[in-house]
């Protein structure tokens, strides 16, 4: 993701049985409407994506519940997510929740009102029950 140098980042992870998740927080000072509007991946959350960015958002957190451990460091409000922020989503599986091998894929989100870049991964190779 194109943004200029975070002030701080955060950086929280688990891995179980080939399983992996991370959350990563990157703290800005000052990154305007127009430098996230010409990142080449950004994009603007709106009243017609608002429900998918919530519901990719769902997907992560239904599997870091699991790991009461990576829950202690978890802080991010999915209802915090609204229009006038930015989201990317690189996905090879998530739109496939069915899958029984692999749910692998990196969630974006940058909210305006606090100047954070979170980032959510999730790389499953066995899925909990």
């Amino acid at each position: 993701v194109s943004l200029p140098k975070y002030e701080e980042r955060e950086k929280y992870s688990s891995t179980d049985f080939g399983n992996e998740i991370k959350y990563m927080k990157f703290h800005y000072s000052d990154v305007g409407a127009d430098e996230l509007n010409n990142s080449p991946y950004l994009r603007p959350v709106n009243e017609k994506n608002v429900a998918s960015v919530r519901s990719h958002i769902s997907h992560y957190e239904r599997y870091a519940h699991k790991d009461t451990e990576f829950l202690k460091s978890y802080d991010f409000d999915i209802d915090t997510i609204e229009k006038g922020d930015y989201f990317y989503v690189d996905a090879l599986d998530l739109y496939d929740y069915g899958s029984p091998y692999s749910d692998d894929y990196k969630i974006y989100y940058f909210d305006i009102e606090t100047q954070t870049l979170y980032y959510f991964y999730n790389k499953l190779e066995i899925k909990p029950n």
